[in-house]
């Protein structure tokens, strides 16, 4: 499954990548302030016709992850993960997604390392691992996203839109949807606040009821013999829900 997974995910990558390149599709555009340099300095960046730039390093993620799976107990496991690596950084110099690249860096950094006992304990404290996020999600929602700050421009204002869910009722949300579908700008119903953030999100679209099911679910599935691999993809999931909606 993990090799069919590899295989097509990463054909159907390269496909919207030409595609996108050649102008067949919208390859998406848009220039992204460099927060590396100076905060009005911006640079081109490119979705590569997957949407936004953050969907296509979570796509290029996605097959990362499956080819792990192959190359794990294999001679070639080290020369997989420098593949990647390069493949990493040569698509986020053209889209610009820090988070996307951060996780995929630091899974390729447990896939390296891949310590059983390291293993081990990251599987275990996953249930604690959500409930932490979904923590200091909440807290940094209230205690920057009101106003202009170093965190809110850092997480590149983020902050600011899961106080707005946050306001809104998500966390009194028991079942159904408290999401407001605030407009940007007097824009129209459908032109809704970004969320990335999964804990927040399901909070306000979903409910307690939600969250308690994901919740269950990853903790029934961080009590099996898991194989390291897949527990570093669990770990990367979850931390990765704390910016972007990807659980799922």
């Amino acid at each position: 499954l993990s090799g069919y997974l590899f295989i097509w995910l990463s054909l159907v990558f390269t496909a919207f990548a030409f595609l996108a390149f050649f102008g067949l599709i919208d390859p998406g555009d848009a220039l992204k302030s460099n927060l590396l340099i100076e905060v009005d300095e911006f640079k081109p960046i490119t979705a590569l016709g997957m949407g936004n730039p953050n969907m296509a390093m979570a796509y290029l993620l996605g097959i990362i992850m499956a080819g792990s799976f192959i190359y794990h107990d294999t001679q070639y496991k080290v020369r997989y993960a420098l593949v990647m690596l390069l493949m990493s950084f040569s698509i986020y110099s053209l889209v610009g997604s820090r988070t996307g690249l951060v996780a995929a860096l630091l899974f390729l950094l447990l896939y390296t390392l891949d310590l059983r006992r390291l293993s081990t304990y990251l599987r275990i404290s996953i249930p604690l691992l959500i409930l932490c996020l979904l923590a200091l999600s909440t807290l940094i929602g209230y205690k920057y996203g009101t106003s202009d700050n170093v965190v809110n421009s850092f997480l590149t204002t983020r902050p600011y839109n899961w106080h707005l869910r946050l306001d809104s009722g998500a966390l009194t949300n028991a079942i159904g949807d408290s999401d407001p579908y605030v407009t940007i700008d007097g824009g129209s119903a459908s032109e809704r606040y970004p969320l990335d953030n999964q804990y927040i999100y399901t909070l306000a679209r979903f409910g307690w009821l939600a969250f308690l099911i994901i919740f269950i679910v990853y903790t029934l599935g961080s009590r099996r013999d898991l194989p390291p691999v897949v527990t570093y993809m669990l770990v990367i999931s979850i931390v990765q829900g704390f910016v972007e909606s990807l659980m799922f």
